[in-house]
Parts: C-alpha cells; sequence; structure tokens
C-alpha cells in the first residue's frame, strides 16, 4: 500500500515538473500560461444539489479556485456557451436531461469546443452507460465513489490535456501569423522591387515617373470595371508600371529624339517589347509572369496590326490589351520630346474612335464608363494636360 501510495505522489510531482515546464512556452493566450492547473476553470453539473456541492467542494479543498456548480442542466448549457470552461463534470443520471444529453448537446453546438474535455460521474460502471456516454463525447468516465486521489488525478489530467491543446492551437496561430507576417514583408519587398524597377526604367524616357503610376491607376480602374476583384485589379496596377521596362535597352538617343522617328529608328524603339520580355522571363511570381506578359503585349492590336507578334483579338493576353488603353491614353495627354500633350476630351474621343480597331471594345466600353472626374483624379499629375 505503501508503495502504490508512492506511486502516486511520484505521478503528481512529475505532472508539476512538467506543467511547470510547459507553462513558460510563448502562447498567444496568456492566460492559459500564466495560471496554475488549478487556477482553470471548472463546472460540476448534477441535479442533486448536495452531490454538487460536495464535489465542488472536494475540488476547492485541493487547491481548485474556479470552480461553480448548476442543478439545472439546460441553465448549465447557456452558461456553457456563454463563456465554456476548461472543464465540465457532468452527473450520468439526472431526470429529464441526463449527462448523456448534456455532453451531446455540449458537443453538437460547439463541435470545436477548444477541446473542453468533459467528464461523466455515475455510481453505474456498467459497460452500456460507459459506451454511450464515450459515444456521445465525453472524455472520462469517473466512479463517484472513487478515491479522492484517482478523482483528482482524472480531473488534473484532463485539464493538462486541455491545456496542451490550447497551447498547441495558440502555438500554431502564432507562427501562422508569422508566416502571415514574412509573407506580406515579402509581397511588400517584391512589390518595392517592382516599382523601383518600374522607376528606373521610366526615368530613361520620363524624368518625372510619373506615367507609369496614371497608366497603372487608369488600368486598374479598366479592370475593375470589366469585373476584376480589388486584388486582381491591384495586380494589374503593380504590374501595369513594368509595361516599358524594355526601354531600359533603347538608346538615349531614339528615347528622347525630338521629331518623328526613322522607320529604322522606330524598329528599334519597337523592340522595347521583347526586351522587356527577356528581362521578366523566368519569373517564379504571379506578379512577374503577368509584367511580363503587359511587357510584351501592350502594343498588340485588337486588328492585328501591332507588335511585335502580330496577335489579334484575344489572343492578346488580357492584361496587354487592358494596359493598353491606359498607356496610349497617357502617352495622349503627356508632352513628350517628339509631341506635345493633347485635351484629355480629345485623348478619350481618340481612344472611343479606335474601338475595335487598335483597341479591345470591351476595354473601350469600361474606359468609356469612367467619369470625367474620376479620369482626372486618376491622371492628375503635373506633366499630364487636364485643362
Amino acid at each position: 500500500m505503501c508503495a502504490f501510495k508512492d506511486k502516486i505522489d511520484h505521478l503528481r510531482d512529475l505532472h508539476d515538473i512538467v506543467f511547470n515546464t510547459l507553462s513558460y512556452r510563448p502562447l498567444v493566450n496568456q492566460r492559459d500560461f500564466v495560471l496554475r492547473l488549478e487556477d482553470h476553470r471548472i463546472l460540476v453539473i448534477d441535479d442533486d444539489g448536495d452531490s454538487a456541492s460536495l464535489t465542488a467542494w472536494l475540488l476547492q479543498k485541493n487547491g481548485f479556485t474556479e470552480v461553480s456548480t448548476s442543478t439545472d442542466a439546460r441553465e448549465a448549457i447557456a452558461r456553457y456557451m456563454e463563456g465554456a470552461p476548461d472543464l465540465v463534470i457532468v452527473d450520468l443520471h439526472m431526470p429529464g436531461f441526463s449527462g448523456v444529453d448534456v455532453v451531446r448537446t455540449i458537443r453538437e453546438l460547439d463541435p470545436d469546443g477548444e477541446y473542453v474535455p468533459i467528464v461523466v460521474m455515475t455510481g453505474d460502471m456498467g459497460p452500456s452507460a460507459k459506451r454511450e456516454a464515450f459515444e456521445a463525447g465525453c472524455n472520462d468516465f469517473i466512479d463517484k465513489f472513487a478515491e479522492e486521489y484517482e478523482f483528482l488525478l482524472r480531473v488534473r489530467n484532463c485539464l493538462r490535456t486541455r491545456f496542451l491543446h490550447v497551447g498547441m492551437k495558440n502555438q500554431n496561430a502564432l507562427l501562422e501569423q508569422q508566416v502571415y507576417d514574412r509573407t506580406r514583408d515579402l509581397v511588400s519587398a517584391q512589390e518595392e522591387v517592382v516599382q523601383r524597377l518600374a522607376a528606373a526604367a521610366e526615368y530613361r524616357d520620363d524624368m518625372t515617373g510619373r506615367h507609369v503610376e496614371r497608366v497603372g491607376n487608369l488600368a486598374a480602374e479598366i479592370a475593375r470595371a470589366i469585373g476584376f476583384s480589388v486584388e486582381e485589379a491591384g495586380m494589374i496596377q503593380r504590374t501595369a508600371k513594368l509595361h516599358d521596362i524594355g526601354k531600359i535597352g533603347i538608346s538615349d538617343t531614339i528615347l528622347h529624339k525630338r521629331g518623328p522617328l526613322t522607320p529604322e529608328e522606330r524598329r528599334v524603339m519597337q523592340t522595347h517589347t521583347t526586351i522587356g520580355d527577356q528581362i521578366l522571363a523566368n519569373g517564379n511570381t504571379e506578379i512577374i509572369r503577368t509584367a511580363q506578359k503587359i511587357a510584351r503585349s501592350h502594343h498588340e492590336r485588337w486588328d492585328g496590326n501591332g507588335y511585335p507578334d502580330g496577335l489579334s483579338g484575344e489572343a492578346i493576353p488580357l492584361p496587354g490589351r487592358i494596359v493598353a488603353v491606359a498607356d496610349v491614353f497617357d502617352a495622349l495627354i503627356t508632352e513628350r520630346p517628339y509631341k506635345d500633350a493633347i485635351l484629355m476630351d480629345v485623348a478619350r474621343e481618340i481612344i472611343l474612335d479606335e474601338r475595335g480597331r487598335h483597341f479591345d471594345p470591351e476595354m473601350v466600353d469600361a474606359f468609356r464608363g469612367i467619369s470625367q472626374r474620376r479620369l482626372l483624379a486618376l491622371t492628375r499629375m503635373d506633366d499630364a494636360q487636364i485643362a
């Protein structure tokens, strides 16, 4: 008997060591690691008030400070749903609404349950009663007449399991948050690189760097008008800024020439689409792959007379068809070394007139639907002609 008691004391000591070690793990919910096991909330449900009070007294005598009782099963379930305890102890045989009914109802109303253990207490230790209780979803089955040490060990074991479950869940939530934060930082860094790369290319041709911003804004507006989600339109806005990245490979003599280009110079200028395609080739991310499509295809025409591939109609990638409208419109209202800016109303009419020839009719219809006020807001930059 003494040896058995020593084993029980050893189990208690082992439990304390494990719990104290685990309690210093960094959890999201601080309540679950700063509390002692005995400070966790226990709800005792028993239609017999004296029996419920005795169970609560036994727990409190052994250091459990957050113990509440209920003699009404339905009221206890409502209390559970208001704020789930850390452990439920319920009597099996109660009139009207049995312990099995309580277990089943809690599991149905709270299927996740934050892994709240439910212990069924009864004097009926028959196999059918146990099977019914466990099938309903209880976690342990205790004889009402069990020794005090056995009762307490089972209670502590259920609470420790609850503690470990919540700790693991919170750790997973913390890891998920860290992954989200890291992913967000990576996306942000990627977008910053795209922005700076676009600016580097644009400074070769537009010292203000505002053209790419305006094209991105207008392209996103068109994308939203044809049904793109906010996220998809955002992708178009970011990647449109790289539409002229290939101009990095075009000489300043051609880029800054005042007046019309010669046929040979025009041919060289047109290679900025294929240069951009090569710069962005073999991308591993959606943002680079989309930017590559735009860089190569934004000078294609709906009627097939564009470059570099002479694509027509829907063979032209959709992002390129969107950006084509935004790029030409902004080029028209912006002063360049080889031309003066034209008024926005005139530029708008040019875009509308090119419906079905230069531009995808759907994109032109979407552009037509943008109000004058909105168009001004999207293109209001110092070097754009908005008068």
